[in-house]
């Protein structure tokens, strides 16, 4: 007889591995195996079926199921199943801005598998030479800063992290200096109040540079002046004013001035201005009086016109020009007597005379009812010689008369009159006409003929 042994078959039960990220769900391994040269109806499960959902290294046993394992040397080998951690995705979302007062920030969450969503807090630091050290409150003044968080991961996900740069920009605001205008009246001004405006003009105001004008006529520029907290969080465009006082009107009083006689002494001229600035006065009829200062002096009989003027300063505009105007009376001459003959209307009179004989004139002279009796009240005596034939033309020369044998005018005090002695000419056939003409030049004509 022979003895032999049936020995055990040799098999191995393999639990599933495998691998996968982490998405919230949980994960199969691969299925568990048996091997060997025989293996009768074994077959053999994972433990865990499955594994997760979070990540993580998970051993899986293998199950060995099956009849007669008894001849069966059964080795076991575990398996491995990871779940790795997911990403996650930081996002920081910030805007630029403008200066309000306000804190300016922004915000922050993480995203991954299996639905994370969460938010993080932000970190707040300056840039570019903008002094904010880092913070979690978000800063309020105009800079430059960079907004950051970070997530540091957890059981499922990796961290992250992420950064964006922003700016908070300044605020636009204008200062507008008051302006105006007004008409001069020996008072300062003040122009209208200085405004600063926009859309966030925070605790700014303005004042106006200089706050008053004049009291002189004339243009101011106006300068606003920002005061406040915070000026640098500002783009502050100034914006000048304009104050001006512009000259007043002024008027001249000048009244009605008294007639008056030639030969009568030299007469004062006044007049004021509203604007109480000196009045200057001129003669517009020089020929008939002048003026120096405020004197008037006559000059001939007739109408003198005096201007009244006030030429203005810084503070007014010239007046209007007052005339006044009076009557110099001319003298009353009477004469000539006889022998001569007046001509009194349009047709000539001739005075008809021995050529070589002596013609007395005797005349008068009055200003006003007061005799004149020196003899320079006559300012001339002269003749003008014209072919008769042709008639008289007032633009023939005239010439001093020539007095009889020496003579000269004289007042005759017994008579009460001027007589003067006209020689002549001996030529005969001659045409003239001799004229007195007085100081005021009032005058006494009469017409000749030689024979």
């Amino acid at each position: 007889s022979k003895n032999f042994e049936i020995t055990k078959a040799l098999v191995t039960a393999t639990a599933g591995s495998g691998s996968a990220t982490y998405d919230g769900a949980t994960k199969s391994p691969s299925a568990c195996v048996v091997s060997g040269a025989y293996t009768g109806d074994l077959s053999c499960a994972n433990n865990p079926a499955s594994v997760g959902p979070g990540a993580g290294t998970t051993t899986i046993y293998p199950v060995v199921s099956g009849t007669g394992q008894s001849n069966f040397q059964i080795t076991k080998v575990n398996g491995s199943y990871t779940i790795n951690p997911a990403s996650s995705t930081t996002t920081v979302a910030v805007a630029n801005a403008t200066y309000d007062g306000n804190p300016h920030g922004g915000t922050a969450n993480v995203t991954g598998a299996g639905g994370l969503n969460q938010s993080l807090t932000v970190t707040y630091s300056g840039r570019n030479g903008t002094v904010y050290a880092a913070s979690t409150t978000a800063p309020t003044n105009v800079g430059d800063y960079t907004a950051s968080a970070s997530f540091g991961g957890d059981a499922n996900h990796d961290g992250s992290n992420d950064s964006k740069d922003y700016s908070i920009t300044k605020a636009l605001v204008t200062a507008t200096a008051g302006s105006g205008s007004a008409t001069y009246d020996g008072a300062s001004k003040s122009p209208s109040a200085c405004v600063v405006s926009g859309t966030y003009t925070g605790d700014l105001t303005c004042a106006n540079n200089p706050a008053s004008v004049g009291p002189g006529a004339g243009t101011t520029t106006i300068y606003p002046v920002v005061s406040g907290a915070g000026q640098s969080n500002f783009q502050i465009t100034k914006v000048n004013g304009s104050y001006t006082i512009n000259k007043a009107t002024q008027t001249i009083l000048f009244g009605a001035l008294a007639n008056t006689l030639f030969g009568d002494p030299d007469f004062p001229v006044s007049a004021t201005a509203s604007s109480g600035l000196a009045v200057s006065f001129s003669s517009q009829t020089t020929a008939k009086c002048t003026i120096s200062g405020s004197t008037g002096h006559i000059v001939a009989a007739g109408t003198c016109t005096i201007r009244a003027s006030q030429a203005g300063d810084a503070n007014y505009y010239a007046a209007p020009n007052v005339d006044q105007s009076l009557t110099i009376g001319a003298w009353n001459l009477t004469g000539f007597y006889q022998p001569v003959d007046m001509t009194t209307t349009a047709t000539i009179v001739y005075n008809t005379v021995k050529g070589g004989s002596t013609v007395p004139f005797k005349f008068n002279v009055y200003a006003g009812s007061i005799e004149q009796a020196s003899t320079s009240a006559v300012k001339s005596i002269q003749s003008q010689q014209f072919v008769c034939s042709a008639g008289y033309d007032a633009d023939i020369p005239s010439t001093e008369l020539s007095a009889t044998g020496g003579t000269v005018l004289r007042y005759d005090t017994t008579g009460r009159q001027f007589i003067y002695n006209w020689q002549t000419a001996k030529h005969a056939g001659d045409c003239f006409r001799v004229t007195m003409t007085a100081q005021d030049g009032s005058t006494l004509f009469a017409y000749f003929k030689t024979k």
